[in-house]
């Protein structure tokens, strides 16, 4: 244990080997608001939205509680 304490968020860190990280949805969070969030780039929203198209539907509602991917 080198002491290390992940730092207190709503999102989760990258997975080893390429795998994705997750946010899970808060309230006024928006696929333009982590794409900007996650790669500084507000256009990169539908990254967020094809990774986890399964799930939504309409890119404009997702929901507080929904854990999406973040490739």
């Amino acid at each position: 244990d080198l002491g290390y304490q992940p730092a207190a968020g709503n999102y989760e860190p990258a997975a080893p080997m390429g795998g994705a990280r997750y946010h899970t949805v808060q309230k006024k969070d928006t696929l333009y608001s982590l794409a900007r969030q996650y790669y500084g780039d507000a256009k990169k929203w539908r990254d967020i939205y094809e990774a986890n198209r399964a799930e939504l539907g309409d890119p404009n509602r997702i929901k507080v509680g929904q854990r999406l991917a973040i490739p």
